[in-house]
């Protein structure tokens, strides 16, 4: 397809268009580019911005969006006069009107314009998945009690939970299959009288009656032996379970009695099987269907707790919006006039809710389809943008085969158009060729479920593209090899990746180069941590990989639920909540004890067990002086004790900071402020939790132990351990992401089927649903269709991974060691070295290696583990300053192991004059706050523009719950951007939040320079101050830091040969410095 059809869809603005864009081949920028080509055009002249609606996936697409189609609107502004500047000043008066956001958001805003039609409160509020999956689980619990408790009620009667309970269907197994019928609800409203209306009932008895029916008759035909022995088993358990045949019916199976078993020799043999297997059936799909009645109860229950509550969840927003526009006339017609273009991102992922809501805004004014299959579009009104081989969210209910519904209903329309994006701008060149090579086949088309495959053609040929050594090529094969030749299981398998990948990412670290854009050379530099992805199935089996990262101190960031509640200060947490709310759980009281926020040592509790003293923490009062951690531990929990049930989670959590004195440790171990993070992510949701009703104690450690669930949404919990860091994502996660370096791992993963709890056909409007041996008879049928689901999307999850690489992209080989032909591997295949001849086609673009050349030698002492690097942010261009950094940390790790044993350590800001004197404590703890986000800004945004560093800023704040504060952040920043110093940073050779180690007085200081730079005459330094004065008190405020910066002074002339020759203390408020 040539360049100017790809540019149709900015040609035809009056059609309506469905453009697939490939990977990297820019989807979002496809709709800016419409947006804008609508604003400059005649059909858009008197356009509003409240007409303009474009919808995105996620909230971070959105405001992406948002901010892009602004930054548009103001660089058409400026490069126009006269009237045409004046439509532009009023699109930017009115931006705020245009509907760029989610279809949650967008479905809500409907519902806010037309509540009473659409039967809502007009103030509802809405409940994100974390407080949806907290309401459901509260009211599960209570409406779960009240059914059992009815059941032990009944006399002499085994209820249903009973019943389910003796064929080994627990609770939570009810539980999942209401959570998957809820979050379907729609789906399930259109199949519910079909689930529990059963046309032809059958009780235990007519069951028994029918089984001696049949048995007769098989004992008249000749033998078939599978057929007797199971008929036989069957007849004995009947006879020895007489006063209970319900633990017959519902628990038996047989492998004699197989549902496809067939005998050819005796048809009516197979045919009385049959027959029996269709009376289990019916037991089992009666149960069924009185369950499926009971949990129609409990979906009553929830949603009135909604509607008490006044809140919708977000399927609700959808729901709704969708029963609005589909069954009032009225309020059709209002919003079908009230939008004139409806542009839509990321369509393949769409859910069947959405498009039908999209398409009955698209329909002509006038007319009112009852199904939105039916509705003739507007000409021109709607633009969606899409890659079906990159639909990867069947379980968020995404299906292609309504996509393709869509795709032909808009093409069928009067006024269509078709686009194919397929040049990427991602990746290099050579990927691209590798991905075709290795996907080509795997797409194997079927209509509604699996894409034809687009070959992908890079948009970067340049000859400057080519890599540098010490890796030429763009594909890495990475061979993993054992210490035996025999073949090994999976999980020796994924130990030996793992080791193989960390070797590689040492490697490659400050040795491989990389570019932050692949078409720029001049962006080029050495990798660093932050370049590396590691991309891998299902979070299950990352703990390999996890674990290796840890041991080798390789800083890594990943967002797994069950890594954030595996992380020390949480399990600490979690576990004093549970002693204060059952004093008599030992188990969680060690836990307690030993966790960071009580600090009390394994040789002391050793002790105090040995000596046969009470853990009745209660009542016990340990002897301070033989256990003084242990005795300030017991008294701390019974202050918690007595506060717990007249004071707020936070305040609490607040109370356990406190008493650890973390806040102080941090000034002098940067891991600290992390663990505050994590802990500040708890009390907001703490603090969110606690605006419902009747929130508890109780209620906090049901949320907390629930946290570990799917449904929740863990981006929220998520805080990056570091800025440089190697990112661990699943093939999901990674979705609109890209990486210079690409690592996949678990390629041994097999592609097993797992049974699912529901089956959805979307075309159809058929639900199936499982629940152990219980199951719907339209079970089986559905299973094969979605078995072809669920493999074709495995393709395409390895697919979006394996384009997420913009440089190298490396592939571990575990064919020699692991039978890999089911795995993710095996769907490789075509792109994998088989033999020196199928070589030649790949040997431009892949590098095949061992494992083993990348193994480093470690040469680390004991006494190196905690190595102290000066300069540690940045690498210095320097090879002379290089080499003084190395020989200034070399010669501090052996002092700081000793030093610290017996030295006290200091941070240089505790040399600061008194700070009573200059501000009160909690003014001081919110400069010092303020400070620390001006400080991180400077560091991670210092070489960007200002806009990207006060976006940074309002991240920040808003993390940090400093919204307020946040006018005074913005101004303090833009006067750094306005001095000197944004320069130096720009064009000097500089350095930021430098650590130091110092060694004087009896002390040992440990800190970090703000800024330090060279310059002709040598090297300056700069501290940064936020102190709120005017410019006569410059003078006396810069005596208080003389020693602060007499400390940074000799630190700094440490490195030998390196001549100091300014210190600046630099007053942000004034935009003022003082050279000291």
């Amino acid at each position: 397809m040539s360049k100017d059809e790809e540019k149709g869809y900015l040609k035809y603005l009056d059609r309506n268009f469905i453009l697939e864009a490939s990977a990297g081949t820019g989807k979002t920028h496809s709709i800016l580019k419409r947006i804008e080509t609508l604003l400059n055009s005649s059909e858009g002249a008197n356009l509003k911005m409240s007409e303009l609606v474009a919808i995105t996936f996620t909230e971070k697409a959105a405001t992406e969006l948002r901010n892009k189609v602004r930054h548009s609107l103001e660089q058409l502004m400026n490069s126009n006069t006269g009237k045409e500047r004046k439509k532009f000043e009023r699109w930017i008066s009115e931006f705020e009107q245009a509907q760029i956001s989610t279809i949650h958001s967008f479905s809500a805003s409907l519902l806010r314009k037309r509540p009473i039609e659409a039967g809502v409160s007009p103030g509802f509020g809405v409940l994100d998945e974390t407080e949806s999956g907290f309401l459901f689980e509260k009211t599960w619990e209570k409406w779960l009690e009240a059914k059992l408790r009815e059941e032990s009620e009944q006399d002499n009667k085994l209820g249903l939970f009973g019943q389910l309970r003796m064929a080994e269907i627990k609770p939570e197994d009810i539980k999942e299959l209401a959570l998957e019928l809820y979050n379907n609800r729609d789906l399930y409203e259109e199949n519910k009288n079909a689930l529990t209306n059963i046309k032809e009932p059958i009780d235990f008895k007519e069951a028994k009656k029918t089984f001696q029916l049949l048995y007769k008759r098989v004992k008249e035909l000749a033998p078939i032996p599978r057929l007797n022995r199971g008929f036989e088993q069957l007849n004995n358990l009947l006879e020895l379970f007489k006063s209970a045949p319900e633990k017959v019916w519902l628990t038996f199976s047989s492998n004699d009695l197989k549902k496809e078993e067939k005998w050819k020799s005796s048809p009516e043999g197979t045919e009385i099987k049959n027959q029996l297997i269709k009376v289990f059936e019916k037991i089992r799909v009666q149960h069924l269907a009185k369950l499926i009645g009971y949990i129609d109860d409990f979906f009553r229950l929830l949603e009135e707790e909604k509607r008490k509550a006044e809140v919708l969840d977000f399927q609700d927003l959808l729901l709704k919006a969708v029963q609005l526009v589909r069954e009032n006339q009225e309020a059709r017609e209002f919003f079908k006039r009230k939008f004139k273009y409806i542009l839509v991102d990321e369509f393949q992922d769409t859910d069947p809710l959405q498009v039908e809501l999209i398409f009955l805004l698209c329909e002509k004014e006038g007319e009112f389809a009852k199904n939105w299959q039916k509705v003739n579009l507007v000409p021109g009104k709607l633009f969606i943008v899409g890659d079906p081989k990159q639909s990867i969210y069947r379980f968020r209910r995404a299906d292609l085969e309504i996509y393709e519904q869509a795709k032909n209903l808009l093409l069928n329309s009067s006024s269509a158009g078709k686009g194919i994006l397929k040049e990427n701008h991602r990746s290099h060149p050579g990927i691209l060729e590798w991905v075709n090579l290795a996907f080509r086949e795997q797409f194997q088309p079927e209509p509604g479920i699996q894409p034809e495959y687009q070959p992908l053609v890079s948009a970067n040929q340049d000859s400057a593209l080519s890599l540098k050594p010490p890796l030429t090529k763009p594909v890495i094969i990475l061979e993993l090899e054992g210490d035996e030749e025999e073949k090994v299981d999976a999980k020796t398998t994924r130990e030996i990746e793992a080791q193989a990948v960390c070797d590689f990412i040492e490697w490659a670290v400050e040795r491989v180069k990389v570019r932050d854009k692949i078409n720029q050379p001049d962006t080029e530099r050495v990798a660093q941590y932050k370049d590396f992805a590691i991309l891998y199935p299902a979070h299950e089996q990352a703990e390999f990989i996890i674990n290796e990262l840890k041991a080798r101190e390789i800083p890594f960031q990943t967002d797994t639920g069950g890594d954030f509640l595996s992380k020390d200060e949480i399990l600490g947490l979690i576990s004093i909540f549970k002693v204060i709310s059952n004093p008599m759980d030992e188990v969680s009281l060690i836990s307690a004890l030993r966790s960071i926020f009580l600090a009390v040592s394994d040789i002391e509790l050793f002790n105090y067990k040995r000596a046969n003293f009470s853990w009745n923490w209660l009542e016990a009062s340990p002897d301070e002086k033989s256990f003084p951690a242990l005795s300030s531990a017991f008294i701390f929990l019974k202050e918690l004790y007595q506060a717990k049930d007249k004071s707020s989670i936070p305040f609490l959590i607040d109370q356990i900071i406190e008493h650890s004195k973390i806040e102080k440790i941090r000034k002098l171990d940067f891991r600290f402020n992390q663990i505050l993070l994590n802990l500040e992510r708890l009390k907001a949701f703490a603090r969110q939790m606690e605006s419902s009703d009747a929130f508890s104690l109780y209620d906090w450690l049901l949320w907390l132990e629930g946290l570990s669930g799917e449904g929740l949404s863990w981006s929220e919990l998520f805080v990056k351990e570091a800025n440089n860091a190697v990112s661990l994502l699943t093939y999901h996660k990674s979705k609109g992401l890209e990486f210079p370096i690409v690592i996949l791992t678990d390629l041994c993963h097999e592609l097993n089927y797992t049974l699912p709890t529901l089956l959805k056909d979307w075309k159809q409007k058929k639900l199936a649903l499982s629940l152990g041996k219980f199951y719907t008879l339209n079970f089986d049928e559905m299973k094969e269709k979605d078995k072809r689901h669920n493999q074709a999307e495995r393709v395409r999850n390895l697919y979006v991974a394996c384009t997420r690489a913009k440089q190298y992209l490396v592939i571990p080989d575990s064919r020699k060691i692991y039978d890999t032909k089911s795995s993710y591997l095996g769907l490789l295949e075509s792109g994998l070295p088989q033999g020196e001849g199928a070589l030649l086609e790949l040997e431009k673009i892949m590098e095949i290696k061992s494992a083993k050349n990348f193994k480093q030698e470690k040469t680390k002492t004991k006494n190196q583990e905690k190595e102290l690097l000066i300069f540690a942010k940045q690498k210095a261009k320097s090879t002379k300053l290089e080499q003084e950094k190395i020989a200034f940390a070399q010669a501090h790790r052996e002092k700081w192991e000793q030093a610290r044993k017996t030295l006290e350590l200091v941070a240089p800001s505790a040399e600061e004059a008194d700070w009573q004197e200059l501000e009160g404590g909690k003014a001081r703890d919110l400069a010092l706050e303020k400070g620390a986000i001006i400080h991180q800004v400077i560091e991670q945004a210092g070489t960007q523009n200002l806009e990207t560093a006060l976006c940074l800023a309002q991240r920040l704040a808003k993390e940090k719950g400093l919204e307020e504060e946040l006018g005074e952040i913005e101004n303090l920043i833009k006067n750094f951007w306005q001095s000197q110093f944004k320069s130096i940073i720009d064009k000097a050779q500089s350095f930021q939040e430098v650590p130091f180690l110092l060694e004087a007085e009896g002390r040992l200081y440990r800190g970090r320079i703000d800024l330090i730079f060279r310059e002709e005459q040598g090297l300056g330094l700069v501290d940064f101050k936020t102190d709120r004065i005017s410019p006569e008190q410059i003078d006396k405020y810069s005596e208080r830091y003389l020693k602060q910066m007499s400390i940074y002074q000799k630190a700094l002339s440490r490195l030998k040969n390196e001549k100091l020759s300014q210190a600046i203390i630099y007053y942000l408020r004034l935009n003022a410095q003082k050279k000291i």
